[in-house]
């Protein structure tokens, strides 16, 4: 009974350690197998951010360049972008801006020149009025000088009789 013991021992430690071989084994290509698909999975990452960061770069390059040309002063510039997502709805905002900015600027022009026309039309009348000012204070100059003339002659002869008749 003991031979056939050591016997069954002994076969099950075969496989036991024939077991452990195949698990060490398999446990080497699960380990390899993990690697590969991390590596894989590594450059589909960044294969895939490389397209998402360069699909991104065309719309953000079209916003700045109208910021910058906004801020130049350029109001006419439109961004040309028509998809249907977050940046397309930001073109459209910025589009929709750059129309609201160039007619509030349309719009001043228009005061603005509105305004110089009213002080070029006031400036004309007050000098009208001033040249009217000019011609009446000469008028009362002239007055005034023949009004002392025409009194002096008369207050002259007066006056000298007066001297006559109080010497006399």
């Amino acid at each position: 009974l003991e031979t056939l013991i050591t016997a069954a021992v002994n076969g099950e430690h075969a496989e036991v350690v024939k077991g452990d071989a195949e698990a060490k084994q398999l446990s080497q290509r699960l380990m390899i197998a993990t690697l590969i698909l991390l590596g894989l999975l590594l450059v589909i990452a960044l294969g895939s951010g490389f397209l998402f960061a360069r699909s991104l770069q065309a719309p953000i390059r079209a916003l700045t360049e109208g910021a910058v040309a906004i801020g130049r002063g350029d109001l006419g510039h439109r961004i040309a972008y028509a998809r249907e997502d977050e940046l397309g709805l930001l073109a459209q905002r910025f589009n929709a801006m750059a129309d609201e900015l160039q007619g509030q600027r349309e719009a001043l022009l228009a005061a603005r020149s509105d305004l110089e026309r009213q002080v070029a039309e006031r400036t004309r009348e007050l000098s009208q009025a001033n040249e009217q000012l000019t011609a009446l204070d000469g008028q009362r100059v002239r007055l005034l000088a023949d009004i002392s003339h025409e009194l002096r002659t008369p207050l002259t002869v007066l006056r000298g009789e007066a001297e006559v008749t109080l010497r006399g």
